[in-house]
């Protein structure tokens, strides 16, 4: 990932990154950076002043600074997303990601509540009731997901 005049590496087998400084005549010699990553990082963007770096094995998302005279690791873990699944659904949709019981609304498509209630992660919405199309299932207070129910 190219940020000024350097070139950001990720290191997945160190859990580091590194830079290159890519002004000199002969760019071949690479630094580290930062290191202390939980997982390899593997995936890098770069917004601005923050790099943000995904981590393959751990889930975690990172961002640094790279403006800051030192570097720090600001990390959010990605287990913190929530999902749905199966989609389409045929009998029933489950949460992954819901760390405590929410309460759930299911729409139709011209907005219309279907049935609500309150789920955990990982229990399942009986879908059964719905006929074939499309539904949003509403988290309070997490997010939204449109979800296929099949026949």
């Amino acid at each position: 990932m190219l940020g000024g005049n350097d070139l950001y590496i990720a290191v997945s087998t160190g859990k580091k990154i590194s830079k290159i400084d890519i002004t000199d005549p002969i760019p071949t010699t690479a630094t580290e950076f930062i290191s202390g990553f939980t997982g390899r990082p593997y995936g890098l963007l770069l917004h601005g002043n923050d790099l943000y770096v995904s981590e393959f094995s751990s889930g975690d998302l990172s961002k640094i600074d790279i403006a800051a005279p030192s570097p720090t690791l600001t990390t959010v873990s990605l287990s913190l997303i929530v999902s749905m699944y199966p989609n389409p659904a045929d009998g029933y949709v489950k949460t992954l990601g819901v760390t405590e019981a929410v309460n759930f609304k299911i729409f139709n498509v011209l907005g219309v509540e279907i049935f609500s209630g309150k789920i955990s992660d990982s229990q399942q919405i009986d879908t059964k009731i719905l006929t074939q199309g499309i539904y949003y299932l509403e988290l309070e207070n997490i997010k939204t997901m449109r979800f296929i129910k099949k026949k």
